[in-house]
C-alpha cells in the first residue's frame, strides 16, 4: 500500500474531522512530524485551525499531492495578482481577505512553506502601490490611541519618534 492510499485524520478545533492521504498530508511539516511521532493516533488534533480553513487546506495539499507549487517571484513583479502566480493559486485563494488572513496563520502553524509564501504573496500584492490610508482602509486597520501608543513606547523605548 503507498502513502497516497493511507488516510490521516485531521482534527480541526471546531471539532471537524477530515480525511486526507498520507502523501498530500506529507505537504505539511507538522503533520508529517505528527505522523511520524504518533504513528498509531487515530486523529492528529490541529488545535489552531478552525474546520473551514482546514477544509481548504486540505484542498491545497490534495492539490499539490503529486507536484511542486510554482515558485513565487519575489519581488512580485506585477500588482496584478494574476500575472504572479498560476491560475488554480489565483483562483485558489479568491478575494476573501478573512480565509486569507486564516490561510496564511494555518499555514504558518501546520508549516507549509508554500501556501505561506502564497498567502503572503496575495496580501503584498493588495498593498503593493497603494497609500497607507487605502491599506488601513482595506485591511480595517484603525489608528492607536494616544494611550495605546504610550505603551508602545514605553515597551519599545527604541521606536521613540518613530510612530
Amino acid at each position: 500500500m503507498d502513502s497516497g492510499d493511507i488516510k490521516i485524520k485531521m482534527k480541526s478545533n471546531d471539532g471537524k474531522v477530515i480525511e486526507i492521504s498520507k502523501k498530500a498530508a506529507f505537504g505539511s511539516e507538522i503533520l508529517k512530524g505528527m505522523i511520524a511521532d504518533f504513528p498509531d493516533d487515530a486523529e492528529l488534533p490541529l488545535n489552531k485551525v478552525d474546520g473551514e480553513t482546514l477544509e481548504k487546506v486540505k484542498e491545497y495539499l490534495v492539490h499539490y499531492e503529486n507536484s511542486e507549487p510554482a515558485k513565487i517571484e519575489i519581488p512580485l513583479k506585477s500588482i496584478n495578482f494574476k500575472e504572479c502566480v498560476s491560475e488554480w493559486d489565483y483562483n485558489y485563494l479568491g478575494e476573501d481577505i478573512e480565509l486569507i488572513f486564516k490561510l496564511m496563520d494555518a499555514a504558518n502553524f501546520m508549516n507549509i512553506k508554500s501556501l505561506l509564501e502564497l498567502t503572503s504573496a496575495k496580501l503584498g500584492s493588495k498593498i503593493k502601490g497603494t497609500t497607507s490610508d487605502s491599506v488601513k482602509k482595506d485591511f480595517e486597520i484603525g489608528e492607536l490611541t494616544q494611550e495605546e501608543k504610550e505603551q508602545i513606547l514605553n515597551d519599545k523605548k527604541f521606536l521613540e519618534g518613530n510612530i
